[in-house]
């Protein structure tokens, strides 16, 4: 279990809790070890110190300031970004705001650097996250598996990073838990969160998902390959086959249009 990362998120918790703020994370170590837990109750060991996502409501700008503040009283540090901060551990956090005043019609313009990022999705999940346990004496709220995905997809479209898109792939492979045992789990899980999300998303979160896969081929294909072609570490059952990778997101595109 990576101690870095667990410090990071005592200490984050600690300051939301003082503060009765609500908020959830994502992204890194913590999806890695959430997935078993989230699929079948299977505490898994933290991986490497990757960078976290934090989503929160925030009231008014000023509210969000005074939390970056109590962060910082307990060992973050501000970066020449806007959105992230670093922990003592060398931890980033990478900072997912959201509320009427700081991210009108869903969209958040960091008053700095006027970078735009989409927020859609964010409120519902935060509605639906619950505490995970990943560590011991340590529970973080999480968003469940299929909301974990369209987050990653909304991240993914708001600032292009190859870590979004390995962690797209890792949470199709992982699924939902429900589907048959079949010659291709993998294909059989990313099917199985297809049908789930169609039945229980909202349409306009449905259009956002069935644009990223069509754009999949023609536009994100290559920043795959790329990624995946020299990922070392990934998870096994990946390799370097492509066809792999691709047939996860057309098992997943089939179980969205299947009625």
């Amino acid at each position: 279990m990576n101690p870095k990362t667990v410090q990071t998120l005592r200490d984050l918790r600690k300051v939301f809790e003082r503060r009765g703020n609500e908020f959830f994370v994502l992204g890194g170590g913590v999806t890695d070890a959430i997935l078993p837990v989230l699929k079948d109750g299977r505490i898994a060991p933290l991986s490497g110190n990757g960078g976290i996502d934090l989503a929160f409501p925030a009231v008014t700008w000023s509210h969000f300031y005074d939390l970056v503040e109590s962060m910082v009283s307990v060992g973050f540090r501000e970066s020449e970004r806007e959105e992230l901060l670093i922990h003592s551990s060398g931890t980033e956090l990478f900072l997912w705001p959201f509320g009427s005043r700081v991210s009108p019609r869903q969209r958040l313009t960091w008053p700095g650097t006027g970078r735009e990022y989409s927020t859609v999705g964010l409120a519902f999940a935060m509605t639906e996250a619950r505490p995970v346990p990943i560590a011991e004496h340590l529970a973080v709220p999480v968003p469940p598996i299929p909301m974990v995905l369209f987050l990653k997809i909304v991240f993914y479209l708001s600032r292009m990073t190859g870590r979004d898109l390995i962690e797209i792939v890792k949470v199709l492979h992982a699924g939902c838990g429900d589907s048959e045992p079949g010659p291709d789990p993998g294909k059989d899980n990313a099917f199985s969160m297809g049908t789930r999300i169609r039945k229980s998303f909202p349409e306009s979160y449905l259009k956002i998902i069935r644009n990223f896969l069509v754009e999949v081929d023609a536009v994100h294909a290559p920043m795959i390959s790329q990624l995946f072609r020299g990922w070392k570490g990934m998870d096994p059952f990946l390799g370097n086959r492509m066809e792999d990778i691709f047939g996860l997101f057309l098992s997943f595109q089939r179980g969205l249009d299947t009625k």
